[in-house]
């Protein structure tokens, strides 16, 4: 999870509409989910539309593609399709939140995907380290990014944010602090050791980032 604050950056952003992938067409589920009665309609769900994004939003949207794909190239192109999707739910999901160094909240879950990328990790991976904040900080559910992404990425998300909620103890010591840390990344890593992967890209990040 990254540091970040709710600043509203345009009132006249999308609000009230439905996520789709296109011009043309509604974000597809994933075929391989089974849709429960709560996830059956994911306009109604979302309540979020890729058609209402100004286009200097969907540009924006290009230009942080433009960065992450020559990092995933080796995946293929379906598998690079998939991690776009994944990238536009993301970009809208943390629309109206920045990091506290005033930039878009965005550009960290996108480092944590470049990171994972450096590691040639399989889609679901990358797809979740887009993700992995959405249901923590925003209105995103599990079931949504099931019904979006399947259920691979939908594991390694909620893995994540499982541990991001562990309980925070008080050390008097930094040495049984990290052993803390360790035995939290243990308990992930009995479910799918990518949500470990995930964790400690999202941890390297904000350690880049201490400064703010």
């Amino acid at each position: 999870n990254s540091n970040s604050n709710s600043n509203t950056l345009n009132s006249s952003k999308p609000s009230n509409h439905t996520l789709s992938s296109s011009s043309s067409s509604t974000l597809t589920p994933n075929p391989t989910s089974t849709p429960d009665q709560s996830t059956s309609t994911l306009e109604l769900d979302l309540d979020l539309d890729y058609h209402n994004l100004s286009p200097e939003d969907k540009q924006t949207i290009e230009t942080y593609w433009d960065q992450l794909l020559p990092n995933i190239n080796y995946l293929g192109t379906s598998n690079a399709c998939q991690i776009k999707e994944a990238l536009k739910v993301a970009f809208i999901s943390h629309y109206h939140q920045k990091r506290k160094s005033g930039e878009p909240f965005i550009i960290h879950p996108i480092e944590v995907a470049i990171l994972l990328s450096t590691l040639q990790m399989d889609a679901e991976t990358i797809m979740a380290g887009l993700l992995h904040d959405t249901v923590e900080d925003t209105n995103l559910t599990f079931n949504q990014i099931e019904n979006l992404f399947g259920h691979v990425v939908r594991s390694i998300v909620e893995g994540e944010t499982k541990v991001s909620k562990l309980p925070r103890l008080v050390f008097h010591n930094y040495a049984d602090e990290q052993a803390e840390n360790l035995r939290q990344m243990f308990i992930a890593m009995t479910d799918d050791y990518r949500i470990i992967i995930v964790k400690l890209a999202d941890r390297l990040h904000n350690m880049r980032t201490l400064q703010y």
